[in-house]
């Protein structure tokens, strides 16, 4: 990893926003201003010296510093155990165990099944990728093609070029430095190098996702995984034009419920990202389905009152927990998608009918939103549109053909 990296990638924004590429002469001379010695240190004096005015950038390395100090500190108090999950890189000390799903960088909503599942103990689990975020959306005209498309925000400071050959780096290291470190350094480099620095550190594992979809994992992922996730092959039959049959009063499996959920940029730097629950509802006000549930620390989970509430009287009935811990790319604000496929939370069709959709959102010192709406579930293509609240951007609810 190089924090100077920073300048690479104002030159790629800069660039775009003015509707073009950079430059052969301007990446040459950026990538000069990269190898310059930027900070001299004199440990004696306790001192830095700046020597270059080039940007740095240390988001990735102090996330992996402060998870790291945080989970030593918790266990400085005497607890046998904890679990820190810090923008999807999560941190596991002493007793702690925890099932985590990795997400799966080709899905298109944000619910859908992870790419894998694995079990840990005594580790850290740091995911970086290109699929969340990007640079910019180039024109046609600059990618030579009828569609737009998307450039990496991580850079390879050897060729001061965005990269995309690899779309999910998840690795395992002993320690959060080396997994966040990793993370983003097997997102730049090729699959070979990867694999020989990793076998250069000890307790390092990773899986990786390139852009053509496939999977390439190191031999020690496997002893990790949890079974009935695992990726398989098979050879497609000829196409035929499929009816779909469904039992009276059911569901129709055709259709799906795609709720889009804008998350606003935050102006102000005090900011906290707020929580956010979506679920169902039957007619009888029962949960029947938790469809998303975003958090970060569980002390403030009450806060989302309603579908807390909801969500205990589930509990009292089910008796299970519906929560999961996942390791991602870092989620910016933006535009996300969930779906609901017409199933329950034990995995069963439901009746068509009337349901109420809720969304509910909190801030951490701040405030408070909770959206519901009836829509009738009878293959009969519906849309609501939800304007802009208090927390969340705009909210559409959208009954549809898959």
């Amino acid at each position: 990893m190089n924090p100077s990296a920073e300048a690479a990638i104002r030159l790629w924004r800069t660039a775009l926003a003015e509707g073009r590429k950079p430059s052969e002469a301007e990446i040459a001379e950026v990538r000069e201003a990269m190898a310059q010695q930027h900070w001299q240190l004199d440990a004696s004096h306790r001192t830095a010296t700046r020597l270059t005015d080039v940007p740095l950038a240390l988001a990735s390395f102090t996330k992996s510093f402060v998870s790291a100090n945080a989970a030593d500190a918790a266990m400085s108090t005497g607890i046998s155990g904890i679990m820190i999950n810090v923008g999807g890189d999560i941190v596991l000390r002493g007793d702690a165990k925890q099932v985590i799903d990795i997400a799966d960088p080709l899905a298109s909503a944000e619910n859908e099944l992870p790419l894998d599942r694995i079990s840990v103990h005594d580790r850290v689990v740091a995911t970086s990728g290109s699929y969340r975020r990007s640079l910019e959306q180039l024109s046609s005209q600059l990618s030579g093609s009828a569609q737009s498309s998307r450039l990496s925000h991580i850079v390879d400071p050897r060729a001061v070029q965005s990269t995309g050959h690899i779309l999910s780096s998840t690795v395992i290291a002993p320690n959060a430095e080396t997994a966040g470190a990793l993370a983003t350094a097997f997102s730049v480099l090729s699959e070979q190098e990867s694999a020989e620095l990793a076998r250069q550190i000890p307790g390092v594992d990773y899986l990786l996702v390139t852009s053509e979809g496939r999977r390439v994992s190191s031999l020690g992922w496997a002893g990790y995984q949890l079974p009935g996730l695992r990726a398989v092959a098979y050879a497609p039959s000829a196409p035929k034009a499929a009816k779909v049959s469904t039992a009276a009063g059911m569901w129709n499996p055709a259709y799906e419920l795609a709720i889009g959920i804008e998350m606003p940029l935050p102006t102000d730097a005090r900011y906290r990202r707020p929580y956010v629950a979506v679920w169902v509802e039957d007619a009888d006000h029962f949960p029947i389905r938790s469809i998303a549930l975003w958090t970060q620390s569980p002390r403030y989970i009450p806060e989302l009152k309603a579908w807390y509430r909801d969500d205990q009287i589930r509990n009292l009935s089910e008796g299970t927990d519906l929560s999961r811990t996942i390791s991602s790319a870092t989620r910016p604000a933006g535009h996300y998608t969930v779906t609901w496929d017409g199933k329950d939370n034990e995995g069963k069709p439901v009746k068509a009918g009337k349901y109420t959709v809720m969304i509910e959102a909190t801030r951490e010192h701040g405030t408070y939103q909770l959206e519901r709406r009836e829509m009738n579930f009878t293959a009969q293509a519906e849309k609501i549109d939800i304007p802009a609240g208090k927390e969340l951007g705009a909210v559409t609810f959208d009954y549809r053909k898959r």
